[in-house]
C-alpha cells in the first residue's frame, strides 16, 4: 500500500497515477502520521515489505527488490547468521 508524502493532492494524483498498488488516501492525515511513526520512517524513498498480517519482513525493500527484481528469492525475510566472522550478511 502506498503511503504519500507529497503536499498537494494532485502532486499524488498524479504520482500515484503511475503505480500499480493501492494507496492511502491523501487526505487520510492521521493515519499516514501512525503509519510513518510506528514503523520508524526517515528518509524517502521508503519501502517496507511486511506479511499479511502485518508484520515486517524487511525494512529495506528497496535494496531487497534491486538485489532480486524477478523476486525469486520472496519474501526476503533476514537470513541467519551461520559465521559471526564473516559478519552479519544482507538484511534483505
Amino acid at each position: 500500500v502506498f503511503v504519500s508524502l507529497d503536499e498537494s493532492e494532485n502532486d499524488f494524483i498524479g504520482y500515484f497515477a503511475e503505480q500499480p498498488w493501492h494507496a492511502l488516501e491523501h487526505s487520510d492525515s492521521q493515519t499516514n502520521r501512525a503509519l510513518r511513526n510506528m514503523l520508524d520512517i526517515k528518509q524517502l524513498p521508503c519501502l517496507i515489505i511486511v506479511d499479511k498480517e502485518g508484520v515486517v519482513i524487511t525494512m529495506d525493500g528497496c535494496q531487497a527488490v534491486l538485489n532480486d527484481p524477478e523476486g525469486m528469492r520472496f519474501p526476503w525475510h533476514m537470513k541467519p547468521v551461520h559465521n559471526l566472522r564473516d559478519g552479519v550478511g544482507s538484511l534483505s
